[in-house]
């Protein structure tokens, strides 16, 4: 039986149709999509080559949609963060949880369950959330 969580702030604008959540604009695909292509260009690139590009690329991504996020909403410290895990859970990559988090020595501990990951490929007997390093550390 599915949960009802608090809804995720959505507004399209009905003349282009962007979708935007708080302070950006966002796009919407379904789980499998998204997957399927990060699997196609895992496959040719290799998972460590991929892990390098995401984890740049997912650095960036993150710290401009945390200072886009904590100025539409006036949060600092701890609390952008806590909002970052709260969106990410809400948007279906999973559900995280800060188990610790330590700003002064830049260092969190999070946990993450229902990964969208996992759920496509199932046990692999290896890590598929890399995507998720950049945008911790971003």
């Amino acid at each position: 039986m599915a949960k009802i969580a608090p809804q995720l702030p959505i507004e399209v604008d009905s003349e282009t149709g962007v979708w935007t959540s708080d302070a950006l604009p966002m796009l919407y695909v379904p789980r499998h999509f998204f997957v399927n292509n990060h699997m196609g260009i895992e496959e040719v690139l290799g998972a460590d080559a991929y892990a390098e590009i995401l984890y740049k690329a997912g650095y960036k991504s993150a710290w401009h949609w945390c200072e886009k996020e904590a100025e539409c909403h006036g949060l600092e410290g701890v609390a952008v963060f806590e909002h970052y895990m709260k969106r990410l859970s809400q948007r279906g990559w999973g559900l995280f949880t800060i188990e610790d988090i330590d700003l002064d020595k830049g260092t969190a501990t999070i946990k993450l369950e229902h990964s969208c990951f996992v759920y496509v490929y199932g046990k692999v007997g290896r890590k598929v959330d890399y995507m998720f390093t950049g945008w911790f550390a971003g």
